[in-house]
């Protein structure tokens, strides 16, 4: 579905039903972010409108009783609460006094306020040396709990893979073997993996994937062989 919002922060009649007004979550306390005006074809007193607000957020909108300005007066959260629909009463001077209203809804708007959390602070697992070129060895999972593109993740091997020997699925997390490992050459690792969201001014987390390799090396392997050949000849002798 398509938002259409007006960001003029124009005058609305009272006569329309209801009117959207989007603002980003960042919005500084104090500011106008709506003006109310309703029109009275009365004369004189009759025709003095006041305005108030009906609702429950009391504490983040406030309006202006005789300029009709909507005012945020709290902090806004957009993963707290993304819209809030205000009920603004415009009611005349007469007697009895006449009022009419409309509904005002107020779309938070995104902005990348939120970084990246990795479910785990630190991975270990344990390989065998001999895990063929390609194999997945550990997902990594991040969230973020901002929208659109501040909440897209993509994920990087920053550290501790000086080799390659690794590579890491920028979109899923999951790391693989990049090349045929060798224990003698290193014997375990630490990755330092890298969250970063898409945001214009992208927010990043990391953790730390250790990986050791279990059981025996096959330099260890490959001497017993070479022993276990060696006695094979002497009883042959």
């Amino acid at each position: 579905s398509i938002l259409i919002c007006n960001l003029s922060h124009g005058l609305f009649q009272t006569t329309s039903p209801s009117f959207m007004e989007c603002l980003s979550e960042n919005t500084p306390v104090d500011t106008v972010v709506f003006t109310s005006q309703a029109t009275d074809a009365d004369s004189g007193p009759n025709s003095y409108v006041e305005y108030s607000l009906r609702g429950p957020y009391g504490n983040k909108f406030s309006i202006g009783t005789v300029d009709g300005d909507v005012r945020l007066v709290g902090e806004l959260d957009r993963e707290e609460l993304s819209n809030y629909t205000l009920t603004v009463v415009a009611t005349d001077k007469g007697e009895p006094p006449l009022s009419s209203t409309m509904d005002v809804t107020m779309m938070v708007l995104d902005v990348n306020d939120n970084t990246p959390s990795f479910s785990q602070n630190i991975y270990d697992i344990e390989i065998e040396e001999n895990t063929l070129t390609g194999t997945d060895v550990i997902q990594v999972f991040a969230s973020d709990a901002d929208e659109g593109t501040n909440g897209q993740i993509r994920f990087s091997i920053s550290g501790g893979n000086t080799n390659a020997d690794f590579r890491i699925d920028s979109v899923t997390g999951v790391i693989s073997v990049a090349k045929q490992l060798d224990r003698e050459a290193r014997s375990s690792y630490s990755l330092v993996v890298q969250a970063a969201d898409r945001g214009s001014s992208p927010r990043v987390d990391r953790t730390t994937v250790n990986i050791v390799f279990s059981g025996e090396n096959w330099g260890d392997v490959a001497r017993k062989d070479v022993r276990r050949f060696h006695i094979n000849l002497l009883h042959r002798v």
